[in-house]
């Protein structure tokens, strides 16, 4: 699968006209305060495209101010300890245009055990095991990390699948759990609440190490 929510923010907003890396406008730079801007692209949806935009985009911030903590969010880039100024000279001073940026593939083992596939394929009208090859059948792209360490929304599900939350959600979640909710996957790389459809679990569960390098 591979990386990439849209942030809102108060404070001052300077309009940039500059182009962002893959062809987006970067159309304002926000400043948050206390050093922290917010670099918005003109292409505010929430896809796979501009998800491999922000990363490049990010890539563009992060060597121009090495610094700076640089986090890829779904439609922008959040850049932490520096000025305005900084953020829009590392925009128009950064050299070339780059590409969309597409992130390493990593293949996760599932075993399509959830509690809540019977129901979900019931719902659906499919047979459990047409829910477990539509969802195994399909490539991943992570969108952006966010609600826990390590929890990347997938992009890529079978439109056919795509149901909303449950209406009720869990008070907690195992670790490892694959679920899918509207037309994302996830995987829980920690037990926590949740109100996504449970499909399955990664084996090994720990498909997240806060501590490792890469």
């Amino acid at each position: 699968y591979a990386l990439g929510g849209s942030a809102g923010a108060r404070g001052r907003a300077c309009p940039l006209g500059g182009r962002a890396p893959g062809g987006a406008v970067v159309t304002r730079i926000h400043d948050l305060g206390e050093g922290d801007h917010l670099v918005k692209l003109a292409d505010d949806t929430d896809s796979v495209a501009t998800a491999r935009r922000v990363r490049a985009l990010v890539q563009r911030l992060a060597a121009a101010l090495p610094a700076c903590d640089v986090v890829a969010g779904g439609t922008s880039a959040l850049i932490r300890g520096t000025t305005s100024a900084a953020v829009g000279g590392a925009l128009a001073d950064a050299p070339g245009v780059l590409p969309e940026c597409i992130g390493d593939e990593h293949v996760i083992e599932i075993v399509y055990t959830g509690p809540d596939l019977p129901e979900l394929a019931a719902t659906l009208g499919l047979s459990e095991r047409a829910v477990v090859e539509r969802h195994r059948s399909a490539t991943y792209e992570c969108l952006l990390c966010g609600f826990l360490p390590g929890f990347s929304y997938l992009a890529g599900l079978d439109a056919s699948l795509a149901l909303p939350r449950k209406s009720t959600p869990r008070r907690r979640v195992p670790a490892g759990s694959l679920a899918i909710a509207g037309a994302l996957s996830g995987v829980y790389p920690s037990a926590s609440p949740g109100g996504w459809w449970l499909l399955g679990a990664a084996r090994p569960e720990a498909v997240f190490d806060p501590c490792a390098s890469s």
